[in-house]
């Protein structure tokens, strides 16, 4: 090997050592922030549910939610949410506690029975007041399309059911036999994720590109025969 390919194997060597350290310096980062996250969401699981009486406003998310009272206005059905490979529907709706206050639900899921395009009428819910157990849950992102059948949505926005709730509520527990055709929503992952493994495999090719090049020198050491006088 040439003076010239040996520097441009160690300026090569230098540079993926240098991207992998900061790679991995990147993934554990997003592992620690994971981390915490993950640790904070456990501590408010652990807690014992909360009646919320009165407003919706003021309830830390994640945390577990009893409420009492009735479905109230339009049943919506939010589309593309896959669940054990079927595709389907969320069904939302709001409910109505017993002091008045609307609060946006995530009631439950329901198969696609027919095309992407048709329309599909929204389950019929109970009138009468029952109880709900879940967990309060950040809104998402508002998207739309000027193309979805009546009645569907994109997303559970915080505009869709022209609510003033910090949070929506996803049932997980309901005393009603008409609510037994919803199939529960799972609760997102809230784990720590790959971060850690990541952030090790970066170190891992760090050591690979710095060992690998040595170990190329090192032979072409060996290989340089000596020329005789």
């Amino acid at each position: 090997m040439s003076l010239k390919k040996l520097i441009a194997l160690w300026l090569l060597a230098i540079f993926v050592f240098t991207g992998s350290l900061f790679a991995s310096s990147w993934q554990f980062d997003r592992h620690e922030t994971r981390k915490s996250f993950s640790e904070s969401v456990s501590e408010i699981f652990a807690l014992a549910p909360t009646s919320i009486t009165g407003n919706f406003q003021d309830v830390q998310q994640w945390r577990k939610i009893e409420l009492q009272g009735k479905f109230v206005d339009d049943v919506l059905l939010i589309r593309n949410r896959p669940l054990n490979g079927r595709n389907g529907f969320w069904v939302v709706s709001n409910f109505e506690n017993t002091t008045g206050s609307k609060i946006p639900v995530l009631i439950g899921w329901i198969s696609a029975q027919s095309s992407a395009s048709s329309i599909v009428e929204p389950p019929s819910l109970p009138t009468e007041i029952i109880e709900l157990e879940g967990i309060a849950r950040d809104f998402e992102t508002r998207q739309t399309a000027s193309d979805l059948p009546a009645g569907q949505y994109l997303t559970f926005d915080k505009d869709l059911l022209e609510n003033s709730q910090n949070f929506f509520f996803q049932s997980l527990k309901f005393n009603h036999d008409q609510l037994a055709q919803f199939q529960q929503v799972p609760i997102p992952n809230t784990t720590q994720g790959p971060h850690l493994f990541y952030a090790l495999q970066w170190l891992v090719f760090a050591a690979i590109s710095i060992i690998g090049a040595a170990w190329f020198s090192y032979q072409e050491r060996l290989n340089v025969k000596p020329k005789r006088s």
